[in-house]
């Protein structure tokens, strides 16, 4: 009998194994069709990248730690390339019935929202001294804030990287047109094999100092790779000459005037602000996207950042591969804090999110829990933090963020309404990027989806190139925008490095 236990025993464990096997097969089989349907167009013409490749071991990394959770990977694979892969996603149309809240706080106010979305009205406002009495400007003269970007993968034979120059001036000649009182700042970085010493070549600068824009050259790296490029995100933080700068990735294109966020944060006349000096947004599956933040540079934040990225390093080289710990992460456990990270629809215990391991998990840990002085906009409602008791941050405010601007009588601070759009919000759950501040205040070209890399269509992507458009008659570009796929394709290939951060890469620094 005693025999006969032991084997039946040994049979059902036998059996368990066999079943968690089946699983992780079935699980990396599913991550491979979704791969085939979502990215068919590439397979037909022979064409996948290293970013899909990327993306597939993204999404097993993620399904492994999550103990074959099929969810997580239909999250991972759709998040990574399902939306960014679309021009203009055409799914189910947004509910336009639903109650606009801002139009609804006007209209109780006694406010005329047609006066609000004035374009031409404030731009004459901004002109004749601002919308506002704030002070834009230093005693001596210089500017108070910033907008900064980073461009990398700089060669003189390979001009993959050009699309991203050309939307930093879109950007910034949007945001001079709608009247912006802050300095533009371009962080660049040459590649490891350019011969080019220690400048942008001669009509990438021509172009950018035509528009007011600081160039500072990054040091060459010996390797470059999305990974690494993305921490070059944080200079920002050591901008000590500027109250507040704000990063911008370089394929995000404006659609009205984004002062206000340093107004809102940093009131001339010391009232408690409604903004914190760092500003975080969430997005639907993520709690940070550092697509755009907001920072209070200081030599404090500046040395936080290294000091945490160097003690990452050193601890993710005792860690088996990914060389990351999903329970701390980068220096703080959710479980032992008793408060899930927030997203706008998901939520965990677990740095488990998109790029958690890259820079939006590092902003997250440094603004919230490091610096512990923080705005987070999770779509339409605003928490601020502060520090608390024990080493911990304190949650000072939890509210809807336009009643709360109404509330402070600050909605006169707010620039026009931008016009409606459909780009990257046709989905339901996609609502907030259109209708939230300030997401609804940018557009992102996010992972395949960038302009130049398709040529003129529609909506904001045909906005995208009537401001091009703008700046080569003004610059004398020599760009035929009108025939942009037939005279310009080595404009249109893949981006210099993928869409992703992969874990490999944070080895290599």
């Amino acid at each position: 009998m005693g025999v006969k236990s032991s084997l039946i025993k040994r049979i059902l464990k036998m059996k368990g194994r066999i079943l968690f096997y089946i699983l992780i097969v079935f699980s990396f089989c599913h991550i491979i069709f979704f791969q085939l349907l979502i990215n068919r167009s590439s397979i037909i013409d022979g064409s996948m990248t290293m970013a899909e490749t990327e993306g597939m071991e993204t999404a097993l990394n993620t399904a492994l730690d999550n103990f074959v959770d099929t969810d997580a990977i239909d999250r991972q694979v759709t998040e990574s390339y399902g939306k960014s892969a679309e021009i203009e996603p055409q799914q189910q149309p947004i509910n336009r019935n639903r109650e606009d809240p801002e139009k609804t706080i006007l209209a109780q106010a006694g406010g005329n929202a047609k006066d609000h979305t004035d374009i031409e009205d404030y731009q004459k406002r901004v002109t004749q001294g601002g919308v506002s009495k704030h002070v834009w400007k230093t005693p001596d003269g210089k500017a108070k804030y910033a907008y900064a970007f980073v461009v990398g993968g700089i060669h003189e034979d390979r001009p993959g990287y050009k699309g991203f120059i050309y939307n930093v001036l879109i950007t910034v000649g949007i945001f001079l047109e709608m009247g912006s009182q802050a300095d533009f700042v371009l962080w660049a970085q040459l590649s490891p094999d350019s011969t080019l010493q220690g400048k942008l070549p001669n009509e990438d600068e021509r172009l950018l100092r035509g528009l007011g824009v600081e160039i500072r050259m990054l040091e060459r790296e010996g390797s470059e790779s999305f990974a690494q490029i993305v921490f070059e995100k944080f200079r920002i933080l050591s901008m000590t000459e500027y109250r507040r700068v704000i990063f911008l990735d370089a394929d995000i294109m404006p659609r009205i005037n984004m002062d206000y966020l340093f107004e809102l944060s940093d009131p001339d006349d010391n009232s408690d602000p409604i903004l914190r000096p760092n500003l975080i947004l969430a997005t639907k599956g993520e709690p940070c996207n550092t697509a755009m933040f907001m920072a209070a540079p200081s030599e404090m934040a500046w040395q936080t950042f290294e000091d945490t990225v160097k003690r990452q390093h050193e601890e993710g080289k005792l860690l088996p591969y990914p060389h990351f710990n999903r329970a701390t992460g980068w220096g703080w456990s959710f479980m032992d804090d008793g408060n899930k990270w927030e997203a706008i629809f998901e939520s965990s215990w677990k740095w488990n999110y998109h790029a958690s391991h890259s820079d939006q998990g590092l902003w997250l840990f440094l603004a919230k829990f490091a610096f512990q002085d923080v705005s987070i906009v999770i779509g339409d409602k605003l928490q601020n933090w502060i520090p608390g008791k024990n080493g911990k941050p304190k949650k000072i405010l939890e509210d809807k963020f336009v009643p709360e601007l109404e509330r402070r009588s600050l909605l006169s601070v707010m620039p026009p309404r931008p016009k409606d759009t459909k780009f990257g919000c046709s989905n339901q759950k996609d609502e907030f990027k259109c209708r939230d501040i300030p997401y609804r205040d940018f557009v992102h070209f996010s992972g395949k989806a960038k302009p130049w890399q398709h040529g003129i269509g529609y909506g904001e992507t045909r906005n995208w190139f009537e401001e091009l458009k703008k700046l080569n008659k003004r610059f004398e570009m020599g760009l035929d925008v009108d025939n942009w796929k037939e005279n310009h394709k080595e404009l249109t290939g893949e981006s210099p490095f993928g869409y992703l951060a992969m874990y490999r890469d944070h080895s290599v620094k």
